[in-house]
Formats: structure tokens, sequence, C-alpha cells
């Protein structure tokens, strides 16, 4: 082997055992090395605005002599997101540390699921955690399901941990019926953006509810990057990463790929960062109605993933906030199987003589007929 070789291997030895914390030459220009895989398809990621060096982790100010420090991790900086993907075995237990620290602030922490038709027959690619401080992208696709052992069953389920989500119904689902983990003390922000629309109007969501049958009032329900929008949420970091994957996100089966296009990453780590940002418009809500928004979300988990059988029909999946979905006075009468939805309601909630169909999906049929589905 001659010089220039052998120095070359030189440069390529990272030792972490308190002999030498940095690399003399291709770490400190940003390039990686072999065998650690880029999300982004062999673009350099960013860190801390600079080209990204890399370093053995160390927990609580102490080195930790495990393989799991000796993993070289990467860090993403980009456009302002920041965020770490796991995606290997080593690198689970110190990201699950991190999520279980108590936050400074908010005692919860964000969670979001993505993948490919994600519900219980769909595919569990992406799964995201934040805190306050740190975003980890779990790869369910590269981790196995192995990985909900390892502690990230017990952190969703953890009654005492708040989870904070949008739109909980197929998460749960497909967490449940795939994999064994029950979400628990889930905080639903499109429940609590119905509350806050409600309050909003000056006229109370829940009471509007109430009288759903008598005054036809059905509100819609809004999608995550419409509620950016409507409150305010002037982040351009996570806007533009929505924007970017939902055009990568047109192409059927992209999810699927493997490595993932650093756009999706991008789009995953924007969705639970972002929640915080809405929560931050909408935590009125919560104080003014917060045993309508508690009880809406606990609905929102069991709203598909109890049920035996799911259809995945126009009626199940309307546009409209689900009939009862609000702790609402208690109807009269037996309980009785809507013909549309097939989800059961005290026979008073049905108005239409001789055909048993709740208001929601009378609504629905309507627009049915009209061809608006």
């Amino acid at each position: 082997m001659d010089l220039t070789a052998l120095n070359r291997v030189r440069d390529e030895i990272v030792e972490i055992d308190g002999e030498h914390t940095e690399k003399e030459s291709d770490l400190s220009e940003g390039k990686l090395p072999e065998g650690i895989a880029e999300a982004d398809r062999g673009e350099k990621r960013k860190c801390g605005g600079a080209e990204a060096g890399l370093s053995g982790e160390e927990l609580d100010g102490k080195k930790d002599e495990s393989s799991a420090t000796k993993k070289l991790k990467i860090a993403s900086i980009s456009e302002g997101l920041s965020y770490e993907v796991v995606e290997e075995e080593g690198q689970i237990e110190p990201a699950l540390k991190k999520l279980r620290e108590p936050g400074e602030g908010l005692p919860l922490f964000a969670v979001d699921l993505e993948g490919e038709k994600l519900s219980r027959a769909g595919e569990l690619v992406i799964l995201s955690a934040a805190t306050e401080k740190h975003t980890f992208l779990f790869n369910i696709k590269k981790l196995g399901p192995g990985v909900f052992d390892k502690g990230l069953r017990d952190l969703l389920q953890d009654p005492d941990r708040q989870k904070l989500m949008f739109d909980c119904r197929q998460d749960s689902d497909c967490l449940w019926h795939q994999y064994s983990v029950k979400l628990t003390n889930v905080l639903d922000l499109q429940v609590m953006e119905v509350v806050h629309r409600g309050d909003h109007m000056k006229q109370n969501a829940v009471v509007a509810m109430l009288a759903y049958s008598s005054s036809g009032y059905l509100p819609r329900v809004n999608g995550f990057k419409k509620c950016l929008q409507k409150y305010n949420v002037q982040d351009q970091g996570i806007l533009q990463a929505k924007e970017r994957g939902s055009q990568v996100m047109k192409r059927e089966g992209v999810w699927l790929e493997q490595p993932l296009q650093k756009a999706l990453l991008e789009y995953s780590a924007a969705d639970v960062m972002g929640f915080y940002k809405l929560y931050e418009k909408l935590k009125s809500a919560v104080r003014l109605n917060n045993h309508a928004v508690v009880e809406a979300s606990k609905n929102y988990l069991e709203f598909f993933r109890s049920r035996a059988v799911r259809t995945n029909d126009t009626f199940e999946r309307n546009g409209f906030v689900p009939w009862r979905i609000f702790p609402t006075t208690p109807g009269t009468g037996p309980i009785t199987t809507c013909q549309k939805c097939r989800q059961g309601f005290p026979s008073s909630d049905f108005n239409q003589r001789g055909q048993h169909i709740c208001p929601v999906c009378v609504k629905v049929t309507k627009e049915v007929n009209k061809g608006w589905y």
C-alpha cells in the first residue's frame, strides 16, 4: 500500500474512545463515510447552517460506551427544519430517551404517521414524534414492527403523556390493528379547531352540535394545511416543506420507495413541528371547552379502530364532523344502526320516516346525488 492510500485509510477512521472526537479530513469537509445511507439521495445534509459534520452522541454529559453512542448520528437542518431519522436499532433508545424528557413548556409531544393508504390495511412508513426541542422520524419500514417492542409502544400508550395529533382517526386504526398499539391521551387539533371556530363565531360549537338535526348546522372539518393558512401560521420552512412534499406525493407508491426522498422526510418533520404552531393558535379552545375537546379526542381515537369492519366508502370517510363525536345530551329510544355509515345512534336522531339515516349521512347522500363525490 502506498503512502497516499495509507493516508486515505487513516482519514476514514473515527475513534470514539476518548482519543479522537473529530475526523481529520473527510468529516471536516462535510463528506459522509461509505455505508451511511442518505435519505436525500446523496444530497448533503445541513446542520446549523454548515455542511454536516458527524460526532458520537453523549447522553447527560457522560460518554456511554454502548454501541448506540458509537453510531454516527445524522442530523438535518434544512429550510429551518431540524430532525433526525431513526432507521437503525442503535438509534432507537437514544431517541426515545429524548422524547421522554419532560418539556419545559407544553406537557405533551406531537405524533404523526405517514405511509401508503394509511389505515388498518395500508402500510405505515414514517412515525414522526417531536418535543419542543427534538424531532425524530422513525422509519418503520426499515426498522420493522419490532421497534414498538423496544419502548415506542409504551411511549404511545402512556396515559400520563399527552399526544398532540391532527385527525388521529386513521393513525389510531393503523397502530391498533397492525401493531397492537392503543393510543391514549390524545389532544386532537382538528377537534380543537372545530371548537375554536364555534367560539370565534360567538356560537358555542358544542351547543351547536346538540342542535344538529333541528338547526341543520353540519360543520365540515378542515385539513391541516388549510388550518395553517386560516390561522396565519407564518413559518415559511413548514409551509414550503408541506408544499414540496405534496407535489412528490401526487405519484402513487412514493412512500414505499427506499431511501425516502428528502421532500418526504421534510414533509413529515413539518407536520409535527407545525402541530405546536397551530396549538398556540387554538389553545384558547381547550381553556374554554376542555371537556368537549378531551371527550371528542377520545371519540376520534375509537372512531375507526373500534369498528369490526371498514368500508372505506364515502359515508365512512366524508368531510363533515362525525355525528355525536362531541359529548351531547342523550338521545331517546333504542340504539339504531344508520343504514349508510353503519354506526349506532339513538333512534331519536333519525328524522326521516321509514329510513334510518343519521343527519351527517343525509347530508352526504344529497352531495353524492349532486355528483360532488
